[in-house]
C-alpha cells in the first residue's frame, strides 16, 4: 500500500467481525477506520470499560485515500463551496451510513482514520475540527505532539491546534533474503549505506517515489529527510550511484522481485515489509540503524462531526492509549503504538521487545523522522533532480 500517494477512489468494502459493532442512539460513536489497522476485538473491549448505553459503529475502508475521499464529500455536504470529492462520493455514500440511517438523514462520523502525510492538505482544504483530547496527549513523545499540532494552513508549529491523535506508526525499513545472503556469504544490510555495497548491484527494489528515494540518500549523508534546499554537491553522484544499483521501482508491487529472488533486498513501509515477512520466513526486516522516514496513522474529526461527541471520541482516544491495548495493538498490526515506548519493557512480551522495527534502538530511534510538508522551491528540487533519474515516460 502506497501511504504518501493521493490518488485512490471509493474502493472501501466492510471487513468481517467490525460490521457487526452497529450504534443505534445518541451515544454512538461512529468510526471510519483504515481496515486492519486496530485489532478486531479492540470495539467490544471498549464497550465492556465504558458506561452503559454507549454503542459503536465501525466500518473499515481498503485504503486511506478512501477515507481522504470520504471526509472530502463530507465537507461537500456541509458546505457547497467545499474542494469536490475524488471519484464519485455520492454514488458510494449508501455505503457510509448504518442500515437504519440509509432512508434518511446523513450522521457523519466521529472520528476517521487519516495518515500523517495527508494531514496538512486536508487542514487546507477545510475538511476536519481539531481535537480537544487534552491532558492525555501531554503523555505522548514530544515528536507525536509536534507531528499533530498544526496552524490553520497545516504547517507543523508548536502552539497550533491539535488536528489528531496518533494511534500506531511505522517507517520506511529494509527487508533482505536472510537465505539468498546467507547462501552466497554475503553480510546482511544494516543500515542506508549498505545499499551501495557492490554485492547488491541490480539486487534492490525501491518505492518509486522521490521523497522515499532522495531521502534515504540524504539519511546515508547524515542529513535530513525535511532539508531546505538539495544543495548537498555529493547528492546527485550518490543518488546516481544508488540507481545503478536498482533492479525495479514500484509503490505497489517492489515486494514481488523479492519473494521471487529476483532481487534480495526491498526497501518499503515497515507495515507491508513486516506482513510478508510473516509468510515468509526467509525475509528478515530491520529498521536502519542512522534513522529512517516515520509515517503515523490518526484519528481526526471531521469538519461536519457532532460537537457533543467530544467526550465520547475522548474516551475512545485515550481507550487507544491505555497500556491494556499498547501491546495488543503493536504486536496484531504490525505497527507500534506511540505509547510503546514509554511503557517498562517488562511490560511488554519477548516478541515486541525484540522486534527491532517495532521497537527500535535508542540511538536508531531519535535519528528518525516524520515528513515534513516542505517549501513549493524545495519540492520544485526534488522533482528536478528525480526527473534526472526517472525521467517521465513520452505517450
Amino acid at each position: 500500500m502506497d501511504r504518501r500517494s493521493f490518488m485512490g477512489g471509493m474502493a472501501a468494502v466492510l471487513a468481517a467481525g467490525l460490521s457487526g459493532c452497529q450504534g443505534k442512539g445518541p451515544e454512538a460513536l461512529k468510526i471510519r477506520l483504515l481496515k486492519g489497522s486496530i485489532p478486531a476485538p479492540l470495539p467490544n473491549a471498549f464497550l465492556k470499560q465504558a458506561a452503559q448505553g454507549i454503542s459503536l459503529d465501525v466500518a473499515p475502508a481498503e485504503q486511506i485515500a478512501d477515507l481522504f475521499t470520504l471526509l472530502q464529500g463530507l465537507a461537500r455536504l456541509v458546505d457547497p463551496k467545499a474542494k469536490a470529492p475524488t471519484g464519485n462520493f455520492l454514488s458510494q455514500l449508501q455505503f457510509w451510513k448504518s442500515p437504519q440511517q440509509r432512508n434518511g438523514q446523513v450522521i457523519p462520523p466521529d472520528l476517521v482514520t487519516l495518515g500523517d502525510a495527508w494531514l496538512a492538505v486536508a487542514i487546507r482544504q477545510g475538511l476536519l475540527q481539531p481535537l480537544e483530547v487534552g491532558a492525555p496527549l501531554e503523555n505522548l513523545e514530544e515528536r507525536f505532539r509536534q507531528l499533530v499540532r498544526r496552524d490553520d494552513k497545516g504547517a507543523p508549529t508548536g502552539q497550533g491546534a491539535i488536528w489528531g491523535a496518533p494511534y500506531r506508526w511505522g517507517g520506511t525499513a529494509i527487508a533482505y533474503r536472510k537465505d539468498i545472503l546467507r547462501e552466497k556469504g554475503i553480510a546482511p544490510p544494516k543500515d542506508w549505506e549498505d545499499l551501495w555495497r557492490s554485492e547488491f548491484r541490480l539486487r534492490l527494489s525501491l518505492l518509486d517515489q522521490p521523497r522515499e528515494v532522495i531521502g534515504l540518500v540524504l539519511k546515508s549523508l547524515g542529513q535530513s529527510y525535511n532539508p531546505t534546499a538539495l544543495d548537498q554537491p555529493e547528492l546527485k553522484t550518490k543518488l546516481e550511484q544508488l540507481h545503478r544499483q536498482v533492479s525495479f521501482y514500484s509503490n505497489d508491487n517492489y515486494l514481488q522481485p523479492l519473494v521471487l529472488g529476483d532481487t534480495w533486498i526491498a526497501v518499503g513501509s515497515s507495515l507491508d515489509l513486516l506482513r510478508q515477512a510473516r509468510t515468509m520466513e526467509a525475509i528478515e526486516v530491520v529498521f536502519p540503524t542512522s534513522g529512517t522516514a516515520l509515517w503515523a496513522d490518526l484519528w481526526v474529526r471531521p469538519k461536519s462531526a457532532v460537537a457533543a461527541k467530544s467526550a465520547l471520541v475522548n474516551q475512545w482516544v485515550a481507550f487507544c492509549w491505555s497500556e491494556a491495548v499498547v501491546g495488543q495493538l503493536s504486536s496484531i498490526t504490525q505497527a507500534a503504538s506511540p505509547m510503546l515506548r514509554q511503557m517498562k519493557a517488562t511490560a511488554l512480551t519477548q516478541d515486541l521487545r525484540e522486534n527491532p522495527v517495532l521497537y527500535p534502538s535508542d540511538r536508531a530511534w531519535e535519528k528518525s523522522e516524520f515528513l515534513q510538508p516542505l517549501s513549493e522551491s524545495v519540492m520544485g528540487q526534488f522533482s528536478s533532480l528525480w526527473e534526472t533519474l526517472r525521467p517521465p515516460v513520452s505517450r
